[in-house]
């Protein structure tokens, strides 16, 4: 794109009042250019309606306060502006009244549509999110006809819940924020931008700006807003239509951006230009200024800012500092001494930083949560994943800024190197080769020299190295890293999988994800399968191996994944002998146990299972004490205690209480330890609930609630602090559910638990109507209470939501027609409803209910269900069916004594009722009443005061099976 195209681009971002400014800049002096933008801008009004639909001529009203948008929002205080849309704080009037932010595409642009298309994506880009650091979207439309005089008409809105908040470096500060609040704040960013990318949304304009942040009881909370520059990532889209680049020629704000996307009509971005932002935004938080300085940049034309960005590297964050005059104010603003941060900043920070600062997008964090997790190892006072660069990288730096005086060495070298023939001939033609190429290098003496010079002697070093190496070795270091890249994608393609609960083991799989399983197990069935060599490609094809166990449980391939998994079990173990002070290894082995265990329990193989999960824990309690420091190994500790709690439950109640509460007790330490990580909590308040299941079954009440009582503070006060993270009410939902079902009757907690999941569950599947699995716990929770109420003695309440469940219940199964569950379900809400209606006397519906269940009973539940609709058809007069039934049940079921009874007597009654039909059934009757006595129905008394069996006291058979019937037992 040509520099006036460009500039003009980026101008129209600008408001009108800001472009003069811009332009004085970006032009360097240059009237001539100036002028010619200024020409090009006076133009674009009609170029913009010539390209959009047809609008009014006249501009639409800006907007004042106390204006009502869609009849609901009145707008209260403009609080921010930008090139495309105005920001409102305004009030919501119905249904409920709260203050919300409001913004409105600007009114010059609501015609034009690049603004129009860039302003839906922000939409959608918003309505995707539920992140307790992401502001979230709560409604949104276009102004109608009624707000023509007010904001005009056809003008895009949103509403988001209102943050008031200030932006992140005042906030820090103004606070006098520490380096480690700084950090944990930072961490923060990072999760809601992570939770953007798994969404499919590149932010593209992360800048302190726009992070808001606000104190909640005492803490501060990040905000990530502004998604005016989202762009979606693979097959998402955030529009129908397409924002091509040209409108904006550099997209972001430049001080921020990636090198790859400093650059006009840029559209080779991924994620990874996000995390360079972070980088950014965490230089600042440490320096008080950006890599590169603002002042500078304001005096510098556009084209070299981004030039100084794909080109130049900054100094690391301690360089920074030292070089500034401003050192004391900003260590001040840290509440340091400048000595003092310049020690916190210098070595594992500066690495940290530089990583994500890397012009080379491979070698910065592969992710957002990457990123923050390095940052949190800092915290811990872990060693990062970061580290100075090396010497391969020193050599690329070297080429970059010396590339003509090194043309002829590299062109040397790639014809040393090509010389270098044969991969696989073994050491003798490896030596051959060297001594090949030390010839070359002989003939070559003079150009060697020239380019050695050239390199200097970090480039020496690196020529001589390759040349040693020889062709065998680069093209296995080759295969090596095209190896490692792929394992590396698999890994991270697994765990946004995992992300989705694609192994999920609760979940049913569609044809689609059992498809990218098994594709996936392909490849790392492969990587499993690697010739053992040293001990990095032995790991790997460990890790291979545990991967492949996972998958192939999750595709029912039992007996393969229990004989994948002793095969990692081996390989671990070997590795651990032989690498012994290698605790990665020792940590992995006790995974593979604990693997081995899980799918020996679920064969039925109890003893060999807990011998698995003995031996993993011996290893876990070594490795915690080991590395007291290293909070893993303690959360793998309490995993393994709360999987033994679980393994015992069945087998002694004493021993999974007593693992239950060792879980408890290295859960907690880890919640209090990291109190701003809510996966502690959230894994805390799971072993209280199991523990509270635990005692329940035993009957112990007060211990139960006890516990019961803790998870549920844990589980209230995450879904407190984290309104927006849909687990956690998910979480307490079931919690709250689970509670009403082990819930003594008498005990009048049952109702109330059973609605307080209730009101969670209409919430959850209310707003996320894509979401099946919340449809089906609604439908089962409607379940639940509808029969609880028609026990209690309210059947028509009952009735009511039972129907509630049926239809939801109906909705889910016409999704997804394979859930089990959801099947399960509906035929309990069925059933429930005919004995609500039964109870009502209201014997038809209860019929029809009837009728429903049947279909989708199971094999093992049918015969039950179909002799229960025997006696609805007999309340509803149809004996002649009901007796009809009974003959193929009495054929297909073993019944107790009772139950034969309760059939002889249908058939007893039919015989009196069903003429043409009387002697079969008065035969069948007698048949049941035999099969009765056999079986042990010794009621004499009650046989002789039912009159349906009237008609049978002189037959001879009868009065046979009544003297059966009277004899002592033997």
């Amino acid at each position: 794109m040509a520099p006036a195209e460009s500039i003009f681009f980026a101008a129209l971002e600008r408001l009108p009042g800001e472009r003069t400014a811009f332009l004085a800049e970006a032009c360097a002096g240059d009237t001539a250019l100036k002028a010619r933008i200024e020409r090009m801008l006076a133009a674009q009004p009609a170029l913009g309606q010539f390209l959009a639909p047809p609008a009014p001529t006249a501009a639409a009203p800006a907007g004042q306060p106390g204006t009502v948008v869609a009849g609901r929002y009145k707008l209260l205080e403009r609080i921010g502006e930008g090139g495309m849309g105005t920001v409102w704080r305004a009030e919501q009037q119905q249904p409920v009244r709260r203050e919300v932010a409001l913004k409105l595409v600007r009114g010059e642009h609501q015609f034009a549509r690049p603004f129009r298309v860039r302003f839906e994506a922000e939409r959608q880009a918003l309505a995707l999110m539920d992140h307790p650091h992401i502001a979230k979207l709560l409604d949104a439309g276009t102004t109608g006809p009624a707000e023509i005089d007010a904001v005009g008409v056809d003008r895009p809105y949103f509403v988001m819940e209102l943050v008031r908040g200030i932006p992140l470096n005042l906030f820090c500060d103004q606070r006098r924020l520490s380096i480690p609040d700084r950090l944990r704040l930072f961490v923060q960013i990072c999760s809601a931008v992570h939770h953007a990318h798994q969404k499919g949304v590149l932010h593209r304009d992360l800048k302190p700006g726009n992070v808001l942040v606000e104190s909640h009881d005492g803490r501060p909370v990040a905000r990530v807003i502004d998604f005016g520059l989202a762009k979606a990532t693979g097959d998402l889209r955030l529009t129908e239509q397409t924002l091509f680049t040209q409108f904006g020629g550099v997209v972001g704000t430049p001080l921020y951006m990636a090198p790859e996307q400093a650059t006009f009509n840029a559209v080779d971005v991924d994620t990874r230009a996000d995390v360079y932002a972070l980088g950014v935004i965490l230089y600042e938080l440490l320096t008080g200024t950006t890599p590169i300085e603002h002042e500078a940049a304001k005096q510098t034309p556009l084209e070299d800012v981004l030039r100084l960005i794909r080109d130049s590297d900054p100094p690391t964050p301690s360089n920074r500092l030292s070089s500034t005059a401003q050192s004391a104010a900003t260590a001040a603003a840290r509440g340091t001494e400048p000595a003092k941060l310049d020690r916190f900043l210098r070595g594992d920070l500066d690495w940290v930083v530089m990583k994500a600062l890397a012009k080379e997008r491979d070698r910065r964090y592969e992710s957002a949560a990457a990123f923050a997790t390095d940052v949190e190892r800092f915290l811990r006072d872990e060693p990062v994943l970061a580290g100075p660069p090396g010497a391969a990288y020193r050599v690329r730096k070297f080429v970059r800024r010396n590339r003509p005086q090194v043309v002829a060495a590299a062109l040397l070298l790639f014809a040393l190197v090509a010389d270098i023939a044969g991969t696989t001939a073994g050491l003798i033609q490896a030596e051959s080769r060297r001594q090949e190429a030390d010839h070359a290098r002989g003939q070559e003496a003079g150009q060697r020299t020239r380019a050695e010079e050239a390199l200097g002697r970090e480039g020496q070093e690196r020529t001589r190295a390759e040349l040693a190496l020889g062709r065998e070795a680069a093209e296995r270091a080759r295969a090596e890293q095209a190896l490692d890249q792929t394992r590396q994608a698999l890994e991270s393609l697994l765990t946004s999988l995992i992300g989705e609960s694609l192994l999920d083991t609760q979940r049913p799989l569609t044809d689609e994800q059992k498809n990218i399983l098994a594709q996936l197990l392909a490849h790392f069935e492969k990587l499993a399968q690697e010739p053992p060599g040293d001990e990095a490609s032995r790991f790997r094809a460990g890790r291979a191996a545990m991967r492949v166990g996972h998958i192939q449980t999750r595709l029912g391939r039992k007996v393969d994944a229990e004989a994948t998994d002793r095969r990692a079990v081996a390989a671990f173990a070997a590795l651990a002998a032989d690498y012994p002070g290698n605790p990665t290894h020792h940590r992995n082995l006790a995974g593979c146990h604990n693997n081995l265990g899980s799918r020996l329990k679920a064969s039925g193989q109890f003893e060999a299972a807990l011998e698995q999960f003995k031996t993993a824990l011996v290893i876990q309690t070594r490795l915690a004490a080991d590395h007291p420091k290293e909070s893993e190994y303690r959360l793998d500790l309490g995993m393994s205690h709360h999987n033994l709690g679980l393994a015992y439950m069945a087998r002694s109640a004493r021993e999974a209480e007593v693992h239950y509460r060792e879980a408890i007790t290295i859960r907690k330490k880890l919640a209090d330890q990291f109190p701003d990580a809510p996966a502690y909590r959230r894994q805390l308040a799971s072993t209280y609930a199991f523990l509270g299941q635990h005692l329940a079954f035993q009957k112990r009440w007060p211990a139960a609630e006890a516990e019961y009582d803790q998870f549920l503070e844990i589980m209230e006060k995450l879904v407190a602090d984290f309104r927006n993270v849909a687990e956690y009410r998910r979480d307490l939902g079931d919690a709250y559910n689970d509670l009403a079902v082990l819930t003594p009757p008498e005990k009048g907690l049952k109702e109330r638990r059973l609605r307080q999941a209730l009101e969670i569950r209409e919430n959850l599947a209310a707003n996320a109507l894509d979401v099946v699995e919340y449809q089906l716990v609604l439908g089962g929770n409607y379940c639940d209470l509808g029969k609880h109420l028609t026990r209690a003695g309210r059947p028509a309440d009952g009735a009511d939501l039972l129907g509630k469940a049926i239809d939801t219940l109906k909705a889910v199964l016409d999704r997804d027609r394979r859930s089990d569950q959801a099947r399960q379900f509906l035929l309990i809400s069925h059933v429930g409803r005919a004995r609500a209606y039964e109870a009502l006397n209201k014997h038809r519906e209860a019929l029809a209910d009837w009728d429903q269940a049947v279909p989708l009973c199971p094999k093992d539940q049918e015969a039950g269900v179909r002799k229960l609709r025997v006696h609805s058809r007999e309340r509803n007069g149809l004996l002649a069916q009901a007796a009809a039934e009974v003959a193929e049940l009495a054929r297909a079921e073993k019944w107790t004594g009772n139950q034969f009874y309760e059939l002889a007597w249908i058939c007893a009654r039919a015989s009196r009722r069903v003429v043409d039909r009387k002697d079969e059934n008065a035969d069948r009757a007698v048949e049941l009443l035999r099969a009765a006595v056999a079986a042990g129905f010794k009621n004499a008394e009650g046989l002789a005061k039912n009159e349906d069996f009237a008609l049978l006291r002189d037959r001879d058979d009868y009065k046979k099976v009544i003297e059966t019937m009277m004899k002592p037992n033997p």
